[in-house]
């Protein structure tokens, strides 16, 4: 049994709902932080939080968009007492195997990546990996260069990683598609912020998480409808 798969989802409800519907594989928690402006779209999440393999569901609302490290820090520290959590895009659809394959591989791997060439839609990180690396930095936000940041920080320890075969379906970027102009302009805004602060970190030989900036963080709100 998996004891924690985690979703983060903001506007695509089509999606989680498959998602939802491909889960085949025993879990304990899944934990699902909405991240959307309406409360609408967290309503009818709920709704379809419904399966026969899922003991509980954990469901929580962020009426702005998180980002991506806050998130995925944030499905950890809400259930601290898991040995690994397990991460997943609401944009991922599984195939029969998938969950098997990425719990059997985080019992015996300190990290482990699924076969996607965008790994960190769905993998796994043992409880050993973050208190030696640390959280994702929350500086980073809402998306790009967290994994770079991560996977840098990876390097420095000396962990397990291991792969796991995936044979499901990816959507990418699913949130995207869906978002307003306006939105989509500030994020390429906040990837070049987010590139320069990721440049200067390697600059500075800085592999820490990060020291939480609430001027950074203030430059790059954004809420999703």
């Amino acid at each position: 049994m998996i004891p924690l798969l985690s979703v983060t989802t903001v506007n695509q409800i089509d999606s989680f709902e498959r998602f939802i519907a491909s889960i085949d594989y025993p879990i304990k928690t899944l934990s699902v932080l909405c991240n959307s402006y309406s409360f609408d779209y967290l309503l009818e999440i709920k709704k379809r939080c419904v399966s026969d393999f899922v003991e509980e569901f954990m469901i929580s609302h962020c009426p702005y968009n998180m980002g991506c490290s806050s998130s995925w820090n944030y499905h950890m520290k809400m259930n601290p007492e898991c040995d690994y959590w397990i991460f997943s895009g609401d944009d991922i659809t599984f195939s029969e195997g998938d969950l098997e394959n990425a719990n059997k591989a985080s019992k015996v791997c300190d990290i482990a990546f699924s076969s996607l060439p965008a790994k960190y839609s769905f993998f796994s990180l043992s409880k050993k990996c973050v208190n030696l690396v640390g959280f994702f930095d929350e500086n980073i936000h809402p998306a790009n260069f967290e994994d770079d940041d991560y996977d840098r920080r990876i390097k420095r320890q000396q962990l397990l990683i291991g792969t796991f075969n995936f044979d499901g379906n990816h959507v990418g970027s699913g949130t995207t598609h869906n978002m307003s102009e306006d939105d989509k302009a500030k994020l390429k805004h906040f990837y070049e912020l987010n590139q320069k602060y990721y440049r200067t970190k390697i600059s500075n030989d800085n592999y820490t998480s990060g020291t939480f900036d609430f001027e950074e963080r203030s430059k790059k709100l954004i809420r999703i409808q």
